[in-house]
């Protein structure tokens, strides 16, 4: 396993004049900071006519990085006017201040985190345990956390799979943002031409599709 650092967020000014207006984006890669043009989540907040990208998922991260992150948000009242909520997958472990990504899994440990990263993947991590974490918690946090937003406008979607369970609370995407992913791969189309893994037709069908359900 190998470690890497989350680093610190900073809002984005993409329109001056309308700087006041406020979208944020939580969750992974699916919608984490990007410079390009091209990325759905400045698509979409030049449509929503929104000056400022308050806040940006992060690649590689847990759904729990999110929502502790979420709660200190509303703690605070910071959450930006419209909130765009992207789960990632059941499995991912959860640091506060390190990424600790699968993927990096088969990679030689160096650090006491590291192997104890390894130690709880051989020995602790089960997958039945993670879904009904997962579906508990998302499912409270629906009910209980963005059901009383009601001053902000909110969507909802998953990265991975669509799950069995019902969530109430904004509007939700009834389809999973990694099959456009896969669909570039399977295409050929390398990492380097993506934007949040997708192309630039799925970043502009994504961003007019989300325009529609926070219009």
């Amino acid at each position: 396993m190998r470690q890497l650092k989350i680093y610190p967020q900073q809002p984005v000014v993409v329109d001056k004049q309308n700087s006041h207006r406020t979208i944020g984006y939580f969750g992974d890669s699916f919608c984490s900071n990007s410079t390009s043009q091209s990325s759905w989540c400045n698509i979409l907040a030049k449509k929503l006519n929104c000056g400022t990208i308050t806040h940006w998922g992060i690649g590689g991260s847990s759904v729990w990085h999110m929502l502790i992150e979420f709660h200190r948000l509303v703690r605070e009242n910071k959450l930006p006017e419209h909130i765009v909520i992207v789960y990632t997958d059941q499995d991912r472990i959860y640091h506060p201040n390190m990424l600790l990504p699968i993927g990096k899994a088969h990679e030689e440990s160096e650090t006491e985190l590291e192997m104890a990263t390894d130690s709880y993947l051989k020995h602790l991590n089960f997958q039945e345990k993670n879904a009904f974490q997962y579906q508990s918690s998302i499912q409270w946090f629906d009910q209980n956390t963005l059901a009383n937003l009601t001053a902000h406008k909110i969507i909802q979607t998953f990265s991975f799979n669509i799950p069995n369970f019902t969530l109430t609370s904004g509007k939700m995407l009834d389809y999973p943002l990694m099959p456009l992913y896969r669909k570039n791969i399977d295409d050929g189309v390398a990492d380097a031409e993506l934007c949040n893994h997708m192309n630039p037709t799925q970043n502009l069908e994504l961003a007019e599709t989300f325009a529609k359900m926070l219009k």
